[in-house]
């Protein structure tokens, strides 16, 4: 399951979690294996878009006395993030810094929190503000985690986090240099986003000959492919502004298939008194569902 979770096959390590469970149940195998099944598994089912799975998964984990609450806390504050909900979100990061052991424990709740703080303004209708000293700060303490020991993917997310609330040539080069690190990485998920990240950052200044280049090596992980640090609609999103600026016609089956995944995961995934946050509260989301219904759509066959 982890192997497969860190290669970026998130469907299929979870699918591969889910057996685990069945067999952990079988065989009477409880405690800590099974709260931290559970754990792993909501990683994998919120990287997949199940998001349903995830927070069922969660509640399983929360019944158990041992499980660790920085992780549980870590765990959905990243589901609520991705389903629109900040105000649910922000105090569990808030609380798994707060009760973080060590630095190393700090990073990822550090990391959600300056991700959420950027993603706010967003989300009700305006611009991030770059200047947030809150932000930076949770930007610093994350840096201050980083050892010489790191591994290429904790590095490589760092760098991801800064292209994400940065623009223009400074995402270009946090971008690059997540994408330097990731050379040889078996890790999909974070070279979807961090190529992802590039191609946005080309597209913001202007270099469309590049940008079109890279949004290209995006698309060539596939339809299927599903990022770390980023919904799983927003790669497509990056591409198809520029694909559409370029007048490529893949710009409307792109724009069809995250539209699709869009409506069906909330359907299937989402549960009834968060879809509407998750469809139009979620910055990618909302602007995926204004392209559909525009005249982009109707253009091409």
């Amino acid at each position: 399951m982890l192997a497969l979770g860190s290669a970026g096959r998130f469907v299929q390590a979870a699918e591969v979690g889910e057996r685990e469970r069945a067999l952990i149940h079988e065989f009477r195998l409880h405690g800590n294996g099974l709260v931290n099944n559970d754990l792993n598994l909501a990683h994998l089912h919120t990287l997949a878009g199940r998001y349903q799975d995830a927070l069922a998964a969660l509640a399983r984990a929360e019944a158990v006395p041992v499980v660790p609450r920085v992780t549980l806390d870590l765990r959905r504050g990243n589901v609520y993030a991705l389903l629109g909900q900040p105000a649910r979100a922000k105090p569990l990061f808030e609380r798994a810094l707060e009760a973080a052991a060590d630095d190393t424990q700090r990073l990822l709740p550090a990391l959600g929190l300056a991700r959420l703080l950027h993603a706010m303004p967003r989300q009700a209708g305006a611009r991030p503000d770059a200047r947030d000293e809150r932000m930076h700060e949770l930007l610093v303490l994350a840096a201050r985690t980083l050892r010489p020991a790191s591994t290429v993917q904790v590095r490589s997310r760092q760098h991801l986090v800064e292209a994400e609330l940065a623009s223009g040539p400074a995402r270009l080069a946090a971008a690059q240099a997540a994408l330097d690190l990731l050379v040889g990485s078996e890790s999909l998920g974070l070279l979807l986003t961090a190529r992802a990240r590039r191609t946005q950052a080309l597209f913001e200044i202007g270099d469309m000959a590049r940008a079109a280049a890279a949004a290209d090596d995006q698309l060539a992980f596939g339809d299927d492919a599903l990022p770390e640090l980023m919904s799983p609609a927003e790669p497509a999103l990056i591409a198809l502004r520029v694909l559409a600026a370029v007048d490529d016609g893949r710009a409307a089956r792109l724009l069809r298939h995250a539209a699709g995944w869009l409506h069906h995961t909330a359907a299937a995934q989402v549960p009834a008194e968060f879809r509407d946050s998750f469809l139009h509260r979620v910055p990618a989301h909302r602007e995926l569902l204004a392209l559909a219904a525009g005249p982009l759509l109707a253009q091409r066959p």
